[in-house]
């Protein structure tokens, strides 16, 4: 696949390095292997504390029904 190099620019994609496809909605996205696994450790790390937040929540609504 040849991308615009307006493309590879915005994504640090550099001729020989890594790249990630990542399925998205109806289309992918191409992403530096890299900055892509920077960008899923703050995607997982805001899924952890949003699950937090919603058990916390829950937790605090079902203590006042005893």
């Amino acid at each position: 696949v040849t991308l615009p190099g307006a493309y590879r620019d915005h994504a640090d994609l550099q001729p020989g390095a890594d790249a990630i496809v990542v399925g998205v909605e109806i289309g992918v996205e191409i992403w530096n292997s890299k900055r892509w696994a920077e960008e899923l450790e703050k995607v997982n790390a805001h899924m952890i504390e949003k699950g937090e937040r919603e058990m916390s929540a829950d937790l605090e609504a079902n203590a006042g029904m005893d």
